[in-house]
Order: structure tokens, then sequence, then C-alpha cells
């Protein structure tokens, strides 16, 4: 079973990226144990970062992992051509792993999407991990469309954040297949039905006790975070997380528009979570 964190992008108050508490978080994830990085996900604000910063991202990535654990990025767009370049760039720069996620946007149809995935796991030549999320791009696949895209070589996971009964239904059609659990709140259940690990938020902030609940497969541990959950998912993602991992003083809450801080009110609700989940960590 895996842990990867998808890292979140810290930034300065200015907004500029702050490559100084980047790799604080790098190096804290190398201590904690998780298994893999992701960064320029969703959570990293990808959408928002231009390319001299994808590059940069990349190259302190590598540069403080060392190749002791994989490095995952998010080249994922809503243009395959686009997605090819990035992928290819990522794997120039020295990226393990690309999640490339389902166009979005374009909504495009079951077979536009696959053949989305195909030409850029044949153009692009840098292992995939292909990332569902019909929240996110508003595209509901069919189970046979996921089937096939796993089937696609290049494509070794899958990260599926749209439901507990997506999960089942694809494992039902494909057992063998790798799938990681993207929604923070069902991991456990994810995993009991058969994923292999975990692509998540929380872990920005838990990466020990994210990684041990994952392992363990526990549902005393997931248990205990609820109240972090309510919390850290009161307001869009990474809006919560990055109020989170401030209160942890591992970075700044900033975020950039057309995202903005949490309100004053959920703010509080946050640290008073963090506080009463520190409060019981030695029952994990």
């Amino acid at each position: 079973m895996k842990s990867i964190p998808a890292l979140v992008t810290p930034f300065t108050k200015d907004g500029a990226v702050d490559y100084k508490a980047f790799c604080e978080l790098l190096e804290w994830h190398l201590e904690e144990g998780s298994d893999a990085i992701l960064i320029q996900g969703t959570t990293g604000e990808s959408p928002t970062l231009d390319q001299e910063e994808f590059i940069c991202l990349v190259k302190t990535a590598k540069d403080v992992l060392k190749n002791q654990i994989p490095l995952v990025v998010g080249t994922g767009t809503n243009s395959t051509k686009t997605t090819i370049e990035k992928t290819k760039l990522a794997k120039e720069l020295g990226a393990d792993f690309a999640l490339v996620i389902v166009p979005y946007y374009n909504i495009p149809s079951d077979e536009g999407c696959l053949q989305h995935f195909k030409s850029v796991a044949k153009e692009a030549d840098l292992p995939m991990i292909a990332y569902y999320h019909p929240g996110r791009t508003g595209k509901l696949l069919q189970v046979n469309t996921l089937v096939s895209i796993l089937e696609i070589p290049n494509i070794i996971a899958l990260k599926d954040a749209a439901s507990l009964d997506s999960i089942r239904l694809l494992l039902e059609k494909k057992p063998d297949a790798n799938i990681y659990a993207g929604i923070d709140t069902i991991t456990v259940e994810a995993l009991n039905l058969g994923a292999v690990g975990s692509i998540s938020v929380l872990a920005n902030a838990f990466p020990f006790l994210w990684k041990k609940m994952v392992v363990d497969s526990s549902e005393k541990i997931q248990k205990n975070f609820e109240n972090i959950f309510e919390a850290v998912f009161k307001e869009i993602n990474p809006v919560g997380i990055k109020e989170l991992l401030s209160v942890m003083q591992k970075c700044l809450p900033v975020v950039r528009l057309p995202l903005v801080e949490m309100k004053m009110e959920n703010k509080k609700i946050v640290k008073e979570a963090y506080e009463k989940t520190m409060l019981t960590e030695l029952v994990f």
C-alpha cells in the first residue's frame, strides 16, 4: 500500500513560489516516510503555475528528493497537444511518473477521453497515472472506458476521485487494476475494496500517520481524522489544507486567484480541529 501526498505549492505573501518552504516540505515528507510525492496536481494549484515555475518546481523537487522516492508530476490539461508537451518536458526534467487528468471544460465524449490518453501515452513515453475526478472535470466516464484507459501501455494506475462506487465497479470489472484512492474521507474503505494506495490532500499535514493508516487500512486512524476532514474541506481544496499547514507553521495560507484564503470563521474551525486531533494523537 502506497501513500502519496498531493503536495501544495507554497507561496510567499506577494504570491511568488516559496521555494524555501517547498524544499522544507519535501525534506519533511522524506523523513516521515511518504512513498512518493505528487507535485503540481490540483492541490498544487497547477492551473496558476507558468512554464518557468513548472520547470523550477520539478528541478527543485528532483534535487531535494535525490531519487530516494519517486516524483510524480501533474501534466494534464484540456488540450491533448499541450498535455503531450508538458509530459515530455516532465520526463526530460527527470519526473518518474506523470499524473494526467481527464480533459476538463471541453467535456469530450468517452471515446475522446480514451483517444486523449492513448495519444499522450504514445507520444510522451512516460509512465502515467490517469486521474479521474468528475467533480473537477464535469465528465463522468463509463466503467468500460476506465478499463480501456487502464489497458493503454504506459498507463500504470488510476487515481479515482469519483466515489467509492466507482472504485468498486472498476475493480469488479478489472480486479488487477492499480487504483489509488483520491478522496481522503473514504480512503480505508477504498483500500478494503482493493485499492493499492492513496494520493491524498491530508497527507500534506500528517504524512507519517497517513501512511500508517494506509498500510494498516486502519479505520481507527481514519476516524480520528473526521474533525480535520470536516474543517479542511469546508472550502475548496487546496484552501483548507494550506490553512492547516499555516497553523502548523509549514507554509503561508496564501493561494492564487481566483482562489482566496479561508473565511475567518473557517480558519478558526481548522485551528480547533487540529488542536483536538493532536490531543488524541496518542490513541492512533
